[in-house]
Order: C-alpha cells, then structure tokens, then sequence
C-alpha cells in the first residue's frame, strides 16, 4: 500500500496522532512503516485494526511482556498459554490477578518505574489473554506498551510478520469498519 492510501487508512481508522505524523514526515508506505515502527504498540494496533488473528496479538504482547518481567508463576501461565496448554479464562484471570498482587507490592516499597512497567505488562497481557473483540486487542497495545522498550517493535514482528499484515491490510481487511480499536 502506497503513502497516501496507508496515510489515509491510518485517518480513517483513528491512529493515533504521533504515528500518523511519523508516517507523514517519513512518507512512509504500509511495509515501511511496518518494518522500521518502533512503538510496538503501534504495531499492535495496526495488526488488530486490519483484522490480524487475536492470538497472534496476545502471543505478541505475551512474548514482550516475556523480555520484562520474569515472575515465575507469570512465566509458567505464559509458557502454558503460548504452547496452548491452557488458554481459559480462569488461567489467564488468575495471572493477571498474581501480576496485579506484585504490582500492588511493588508500589509499597518504590520499585523502579522499569519494574513498575513490566508488573504492569503481566496484568495487562494476562488480561489480554482472558479478553475478546477489541478488548483483546487494546489490552495487548497496553501491555507491549508497558513491558517492551528496544526489542519490543522486533518481538511484535517475529510474531507477526510483515507478509501476513500486508496480506490482511491489502486483502480488504484493512479498515475495520466500525470495530476500531483504542490505543
């Protein structure tokens, strides 16, 4: 997808500001933008606009949220959730839940903002992974957000990469009328 036509999707499907000022300046196309993003949650937000498998998205968020935060338990939900072990509701509540408690510790004694970020990531994937509809996609957004500073645009590509969201962007999938994700 050329400059103008991608610019124009971003417009109509609300990206954010930021992003479609860095595609303007860059005169950036779909697949150049999509290979140099940096903000993982931009990617994010593109892959689920354009209608990218949900999984796909909460596996992303999972896999930066990985880089972050190393909480055993997390971990173990995390590593069940990604080998399709157990993707229920109640697993990834419970998570979430666990993640939220650390957060909660971790308030109490001034952690780092880098700690508090990646606390943050593991209930925000967690909840992600318990979510549907666009829910699912803005938890994820969040949670990449939080956790993935350097790797995290690189993670969000290895997972999704730039054939399947050109294919879902350029086979009439682009503009996901009416079920716009909110960053």
């Amino acid at each position: 997808m050329d400059h103008e036509n991608f610019f124009t999707w971003l417009r109509v499907n609300d990206a954010c500001e930021d992003a479609m000022e860095w595609v303007r300046i860059g005169q950036h196309t779909a697949e150049t933008a999509y290979a140099s993003c940096e903000p993982p949650e931009w990617l994010i937000w593109a892959a689920g606009t354009c209608g990218i498998e949900s999984e796909l998205i909460v596996e992303a968020a999972i896999r930066c949220t990985m880089t972050a935060y190393s909480e055993p338990d997390w971990i173990t939900w995390a590593e069940a959730w990604l080998s399709g072990a157990d993707r229920s509701r109640p697993a990834a509540k419970t998570a979430a839940d666990m993640a939220w408690s650390a957060w909660l510790a971790a308030e109490a004694t001034c952690v780092s903002a880098e700690v508090a970020r990646a606390v943050v990531a593991a209930v925000w994937a967690a909840w992600a992974a318990g979510a549907t509809g666009t829910d699912r996609v803005n938890w994820a957004a969040r949670a990449t957000w939080s956790a993935a500073r350097g790797a995290g645009a690189d993670t969000v590509r290895s997972v999704i990469p730039l054939d399947l969201f050109l294919a879902a962007l350029n086979n009439g999938e682009g503009i996901n009328h009416g079920q716009r994700s909110r960053r």
